[in-house]
Order: C-alpha cells, then structure tokens, then sequence
C-alpha cells in the first residue's frame, strides 16, 4: 500500500442508548456503549499505519475534550463529520470527499468488527493497486458488508441499496454489475450487532486482534483464570520412560503442567481399543459432548489407502510405512470430523496433524527422505528427538498465540503433509520447506503443529512454540468455556 491509500472508517459518537441497541438485554446501555468504544479503539489501533491516510467519518457531536477523540488524534486520524441523509449517501459523500483529496485507492469500514483481520484490509488495497477500474467487496455473514473499496468514484454502488437488510451486499453487487469495472469479492467476516455474534466474537476472538475488547470482555464477565478445563486426549499406548507408562501420560503430563497458569486441568483418554469399535465409539462420543477441547497425539502412521493411495505390501516396507493401525486411524478420523462439526478446539500434534489433515481431505508424503530427499525430521532415537528451526507467518491465529516467528522445535516424523486438507491454510515450513503448522482459515478453532511441544517440556527444551503454546490455548479455551457459560446464563 502507499501513500495514494485513503481509508475511511464510519463510526458513531458512543451513547448510551444509541450504540449497539440489539445487545440489550444481555448488555445495559451503559456497557453496551463501553464496548462498543473498545470497538471503536480496535478498529483504529489495528488499521493505522504509515501506509495509509485513516479518515474517521463520525455521526453525532463528538467532545473536543473527550479521551476519545485524543486517542484519534494521538493516532493521526483525520476526523471527518458524516454528511446525507442516509447512510448510502453519508458513504458516497466520504468516498467522494477523499477522492477530491487527491487519493487513488480508497476503502471503507466500520467498527462493528473489532477482530477483522487486517490482511483483509491489506488484500483490499492490494487488488486496488492497478489501471484498469476495480472495486473490492467483502461481504458480511449477515447480509451486509464490512468493506468496500475503488479505485474510482462510482456513486452508483450506494444507489437502490437498502442498508441494515439481509439483501445489502447482494443489491450493491446488482448495483456494481452495471458498471463498467472489475469486481474483486474478498474474504467475508461479521459484525457484532446481537448477543449471538457477541458469543461468536468471544468464542473466537484473538487478544492481539482486539485488545481492548477482550480485556472489557473479561473484565465484564468477572473472567477468573482458576478455572476447570477438561481436555480429551487420543490414546497412544506406546510405551514410555518411566514415571510415564505410555506416550498417552506424556501427552497427559505436558498438558497438567498448564495448571501452573491457574487452571485445573481434567485429561480424558480417547482409547481406540480394549472393547468393540462400537462400544468405544459409543464412549468417545459421549465424552465428546463433555469436552472443552481435544488434543489429537503423535504417533502410528495413517493408513496410506485412508487418504486414497494404494500400494501393496511390499512398495509401503520400502516406505517404511509399517505400524499403522486401521483402529486408532477410523476412531480418531470419526472424532477429529466430529469435533470440527461441533466447533470444539482442536490442538493436533504430529500424526495429529496429518490425522486432522486427512479428514479434512489432504493427504501425506508417505516418507519424507524416499520421497522427497529431505533429512533431519527423524528422532535421533527412541526418547531424543531431532531439533531444527521453523518459521511462523506473524499474522496467524497460531502465530499470535505463540507470539513467535522463529525457534527450534522438536522434530521426530518421517511423515509430513502434503496436500493440504479443505479450510485448512499452511502458517509455518521449516527450512527445507515441509510443512509445520496449519489452522483454519476461517473461525474455526483448529490449529496443527508438526512438532513435539510435550517433549520440549519433557527434555527441558522449552520455549514459546511450547510453553507459550500451551499457555495461551489454554487460554483460549478457558476464554471460550467462560464466555460460553456466561453467554448462555
């Protein structure tokens, strides 16, 4: 983006009363109208930068002397009055103004999506940055939008629009289709306009994303951290160094360790034998309704014809592809879709990560040194792991919960992913470019690492892309249980 880059961001005098009215009775007016400026704050904190001219357009008298607008001015933003008589025409008013300002590529948002990403923003501008007439839109889950972006000025979107309706984008997409430019639609998001959304935001919400708004979040919930989380873990019956008897009470151990943060902290096995599938499946399920997150383990290898590769015998022993167990993969398959489908946290932990993978539809490199030439992901025995160095994209939900770009890991697979699993997005490589960490690419609560945090901990290796892992899902997941809880009191 550059310095021809105007962004405009609507926004309402905070009034008891007059902001986010549909929040009431779950929020009095008093609060609803707290929360509504930590919005408004988030909204700016996130979007002011060097490489854009911020405008904020406000409706209603705001106070010379408010600490609001010396937060604006402390952030350089231009602030603007609104001016029409609707919002259609307080919108092309704004892009006119900024287009006789001598800017080139303009934007609007508002404040009702306080944890918006700002690649959205960033992708807005980037489609903008060409010759040939373009306009961008991101749509809104509930029918309306929340950005709008030219390149030049076309009136005619805010024409014939009925604003605050189910049928906004889909008119100013009608309305777009009669002009002559090109029409780029951007990843959707949603606003926070009712105590549902407010429990989706809650649910979902990033603190770096908006740190004002979860911090009143928690505050107006009276959010205690000593909390009790119960976390359900794929049994991997290996056996393993004393005081541990399989690799399942290393998993469990690591975990437990969380409760320095301040929780109390339930593991419930996830076995997938010791009785009928039937009978286990039965007992999975009924755990998984109880379940405030599930990790899925490392381990045995994902049978290959799972994901839609079959070789014989022989050809999967030249791969080394030899301790897979059909059981273990079906079980966790079964509760990896299921938990997606019933929106619960899910932290997948090498095979955990090809496991989650391949029931979203990707598949894996059978061996990574036969088939790709790549070496130094093996452990260097059975109980000492390999450690080489990954990178994080810093704008990823795993990215801010670690709070890294770089560090070493422990590595131990032979296995990795390969193509990537639907609504799954990649977020870390190690150096010889095998994928290490993958989330989704929605709101969705699922977040995969290839590497081994529980065995940082265990050889004492630890740093953030272990315990500041740890930390701060479980972090999440408190959150989400807390404001699950109070939203549904």
């Amino acid at each position: 983006m550059g310095s021809k880059n105007a962004l405009i961001v609507f926004f309402k005098v905070p009034q008891a009363g007059k902001v986010k009215t549909r929040l009431s009775p779950f929020l009095s007016p008093e609060d609803a109208t707290r929360l509504y400026t930590c919005f408004i704050e988030d909204t700016f904190e996130k979007v002011c930068t060097n490489a854009v001219q911020v405008f904020g357009f406000v409706s209603g008298a705001i106070d010379e002397r408010s600490e609001l607008l010396r937060f604006l001015s402390a952030k350089h933003v231009q602030v603007v009055e609104q001016v029409g008589r609707d919002l259609g025409e307080r919108m092309s008013n704004a892009f006119r103004f900024c287009f006789e300002q001598g800017y080139k590529r303009v934007c609007i948002i508002g404040t009702d999506s306080p944890d918006m990403p700002r690649s959205i923003v960033e992708r807005a501008f980037e489609v903008l940055e060409t010759d040939a007439p373009t306009v961008a839109i991101a749509g809104a889950d509930d029918g309306g939008y929340v950005l709008l972006g030219m390149n030049r000025y076309f009136p005619e979107a805010f024409q014939h629009v009925p604003y605050s309706t189910s049928e906004t984008y889909a008119a100013t997409l009608a309305q777009l289709s009669n002009i002559h430019a090109n029409l780029i639609e951007l990843e959707k998001w949603y606003d926070i306009d009712t105590p549902d959304d407010l429990k989706r935001l809650v649910q979902t919400l990033f603190p770096s994303r908006a740190l004002r708004t979860v911090n009143f979040l928690n505050h107006l919930f009276n959010h205690q951290l000593t909390m009790k989380l119960t976390i359900g873990v794929t049994e991997y019956l290996r056996k393993a160094l004393p005081p541990y008897e399989t690799k399942t009470d290393e998993y469990i151990a690591w975990l437990k360790s969380g409760e320095a943060f301040g929780y109390d902290i339930e593991c419930v096995r996830l076995p997938y034998s010791g009785n009928s599938f039937e009978a286990l499946k039965a007992q999975n399920l009924d755990a998984l309704s109880r379940l405030d997150a599930i990790v899925f383990s490392g381990g045995h290898d994902v049978e290959p014809s799972l994901f839609g590769v079959q070789l014989s015998r022989e050809a999967l022993n030249e791969l080394n592809v030899q301790n897979s167990i059909i059981e273990r993969d079906e079980m966790e398959l079964l509760l990896a879709r299921k938990s997606i489908e019933q929106g619960l946290p899910v932290l997948g932990i090498c095979r955990g990560l090809q496991l989650v993978n391949v029931a979203m539809g990707g598949t894996l490199i059978l061996d990574i040194e036969k088939q790709k030439g790549i070496h130094g992901h093996e452990a260097k025995g059975p109980e000492e792991s390999g450690y080489h160095t990954v990178t994080l994209a810093p704008d990823s939900k795993l990215g801010n919960m670690i709070g890294a770009t770089e560090g070493e890991v422990s590595t131990r697979h032979h296995q990795a992913a390969d193509k990537v699993g639907e609504g799954l997005r990649i977020v870390s490589h190690s150096n010889d470019g095998i994928i290490e960490a993958m989330e989704s690419i929605d709101d969705r609560p699922i977040f995969l690492v290839q590497w081994h945090p529980e065995r940082m901990w265990l050889e004492k290796r630890d740093n953030a892309f272990s315990e500041t892992l740890l930390k701060n899902f479980l972090a999440f997941v408190a959150q989400r249980k807390h404001a699950t809880t109070s939203l549904s009191a």
